[in-house]
């Protein structure tokens, strides 16, 4: 995906928040730095502009949703996905991030670091990693 195109879907994203009544703000590239450096891998391209662009929904974590159950974390509670599930027999989970919910955790979405520019995104409940995107 094109940095111009993730570009104008958080756009769109962040105008519905706003429509929500959800405040948004800018990401802090210390922080994701400092994401990077604490988990010991660089997140894809497209999380770096996305979390870039906009911190999530920082002002909703940890306890409330988008109007569809939807909370997408700041990158200060992005955690990789040993953090939540320790006994996990999920393939590559120390290579894999949470970077949101659904409905209060019904289950995460996670992302599964290839490389820089290579992941694929996936649904997690409990030892299971599904993936969504190729």
């Amino acid at each position: 995906m094109t940095l111009e195109c993730i570009s104008n879907s958080v756009q769109k994203l962040i105008q519905y928040w706003n429509q929500q009544g959800i405040s948004t703000s800018p990401g802090d590239i210390k922080k994701i730095s400092n994401f990077e450096k604490q988990n010991g891998f660089v997140l894809p391209s497209d999380f770096r502009r996305l979390y870039t662009l906009v911190n999530g929904m920082g002002k909703l974590y940890p306890n409330y949703t988008d109007k569809n159950g939807f909370l997408i974390y700041p990158i200060e509670a992005v955690v990789p996905a040993a953090a939540e599930s320790a006994n996990s027999k999920m393939a590559n989970i120390s290579k894999v991030f949470l970077f949101c919910d659904y409905l209060q955790i019904s289950w995460w979405y996670g992302c599964d670091v290839i490389d820089d520019d290579n992941y694929t995104i996936g649904i997690i409940a409990t030892d299971y990693f599904k993936p969504i995107t190729n």
